[in-house]
């Protein structure tokens, strides 16, 4: 197994001059004289602004150039800020948020359109010219604006990275959004809340335990990975008034405090908490008792040309049929059998 690469650039020796230095950039960058305090704290200058640094600067390259910044590509900001938010948005558990999902959705027109381009050169008209792809494909007016500002955004960070002039993002903000009534996009219908008469005609047709969860949802106002996370010991039953305080949620990290009020005790809330969809309940049912019960009342499909071996209850057992000898074992006991005739 191949060594891994050593990303820190290590103090080394010159010994016909008797300086310092240390490899960056494809270049060596003189620190001084060897093992001076000038030149160890060179050293640890050069290895702090790498470790924050979104790609490695020349040597030659002053900090915070006024002009003359390196001629980066549209497709290399990309990557490089693709791998930023692969390790900036993430759950407080590890797991990778969908905000990843949605830059790459957003990215990948910009890659088509204008990766091969300069990104010093991506300017107002080309963001336009962005945004009237989003119309033409039909996207909604809300979800252009969005990714719209996604594409501010990654500018943004490369400005911050010193990778473009901040003279780019600010040419970038002058694009307004699109307005309701006044562009040719596409305009959304209010998604508004289920009428109480159509989920409870529903519920019959549900499986117990989607039904448990519904109901919880309807009562409480829980958003739908809440329910599927829910847990009795996350419910604090200890007041007149029970409160579910969830683990994860999506504001989390602005530090925006979720706190959902689950029951009292008394109220038609409290008939639904025997958890049967969670594998930890108070009730002993487990994850593969609700897969048991799924199966044992799960409807038989009927015997048809397109589904003629469906099972059925009344279906007779096939008997255990001897697997056939290959044809390479058969010839092999013909060959010895013969062989053995023969002597």
């Amino acid at each position: 197994m191949a060594r891994p690469k050593n990303l820190t650039p290590t103090y080394r020796l010159h010994k016909p001059s008797g300086t310092a230095r240390c490899w960056v950039g494809g270049a060596w960058l003189n620190l001084g004289n060897y093992n001076s305090p000038e030149s160890r704290a060179e050293h640890g200058r050069v290895v702090a602004e790498l470790a924050v640094a979104a790609a490695p600067r020349p040597p030659h390259a002053p900090a915070a150039p006024a002009t003359g910044f390196t001629d980066v590509t549209v497709n290399e900001i990309l990557l490089g800020f693709l791998r930023h938010a692969a390790a900036h948005y993430r759950r407080p558990d590890g797991t990778p948020a969908n905000e990843v999902a949605q830059y790459k959705q957003t990215l990948r027109l910009v890659c088509e359109l204008y990766g091969h381009t300069l990104a010093r050169e991506f300017g107002p008209l080309a963001l336009k010219a962005l945004r009237q792809k989003m119309i033409d494909a039909q996207w909604s007016r809300k979800l252009i604006n969005q990714r719209i500002g996604r594409v501010r955004r990654v500018f943004k960070w490369a400005v911050e990275n010193e990778l473009l002039d901040v003279s780019v993002l600010q040419a970038l903000a002058t694009v307004p959004g699109l307005q309701e009534g006044r562009t040719a996009a596409r305009e959304t219908a209010p998604v508004e809340p289920v009428a109480e008469e159509h989920v409870t005609a529903t519920l019959p047709f549900l499986r117990p335990a989607v039904a448990a969860m519904v109901r919880v949802q309807f009562l409480t106002g829980m958003r739908p990975g809440e329910v599927c996370h829910l847990r009795p010991f996350d419910i604090d039953t200890s007041g007149p008034v029970w409160l579910f305080r969830p683990v994860q949620y999506k504001t989390r990290h602005r530090s925006v405090c979720r706190v959902r009020v689950t029951g009292d005790g008394t109220s038609r809330a409290d008939r639904v908490w025997s958890f049967p969809w969670h594998p930890r309940n108070r009730v002993g049912t487990t994850e593969a008792n609700c897969e048991n019960r799924r199966r044992r009342h799960r409807p038989c499909p009927p015997i048809t040309t397109a589904n003629p071996r469906a099972p059925t209850p009344n279906r007779a057992r096939v008997p255990h049929r001897p697997k056939p000898r290959s044809p390479y074992r058969t010839s092999c006991a013909i060959t010895q059998e013969r062989s053995c005739c023969t002597q």
